[in-house]
């Protein structure tokens, strides 16, 4: 079952709870923002599995909240809390789910005090993919071409989720953990996860 776009709103099937619906026909889960349960936004909004109170990371965005990016409106639907541990030291950021419309589904992080918009990169790359073993194995930092920018490998981080609240168009799990090469030009950046 293809969830309906005339539904606006559903009680949670676990806890009861008003839930409201914002992300297009793509979700694939809503997380309970009261209970914690994960549900499957493609069957019914069945249970899938009650996932841990944990605390909800600082953010200034809140599910639901509407704001214009490059003059296209986005809106609020799920937020991840993530964590990097690396040589004695954690970094901490949050990243939020945002549905358009006529734009799709993209990111807005949250880290000490700078906001990043992100979405999947659907031009040319050469090379395509660049992995942590390429990366590992080669002799200068690699280079990336996309249209006429030039990206210089910057580096490799794994994070792991912490927290899960809201809709995606993809299957979040908590502890999960997810390994990015990074690359800059002068005015952007590209990640391979």
């Amino acid at each position: 079952m293809t969830r309906s776009t005339l539904v606006k709103s559903i009680n949670c099937t676990s806890g009861g709870a008003g839930l409201d619906i914002l992300g297009g026909g793509r979700v694939v889960v809503h997380v309970c923002g009261y209970c914690g349960s994960e549900l499957d936004a493609q069957d019914h909004y069945k249970i899938l599995k009650k996932l841990s109170n944990r605390p909800r990371p600082d953010s200034p965005f809140q599910i639901g909240m509407i704001g214009k990016v490059h003059r296209v409106e986005f809106t609020v639907i799920g937020t991840l809390g993530l964590e990097e541990r690396y040589n004695h030291q954690t970094w901490k950021w949050v990243d939020h789910q945002l549905f358009s419309p006529t734009h799709g589904y993209a990111f807005i992080t949250v880290e000490d005090g700078h906001f990043i918009f992100t979405r999947r990169y659907r031009k040319g790359l050469s090379p395509d993919w660049l992995s942590p073993r390429f990366i590992e194995r080669a002799e200068t930092k690699p280079v990336v071409h996309a249209a006429n920018d030039r990206y210089t490998y910057y580096d490799t981080s794994t994070s792991e989720v912490t927290f899960v609240e809201g809709e995606f168009n993809w299957q979040p799990k908590l502890g999960q953990r997810e390994t990015s090469v990074s690359v800059l030009s002068n005015d952007a950046m590209l990640s391979f996860t």
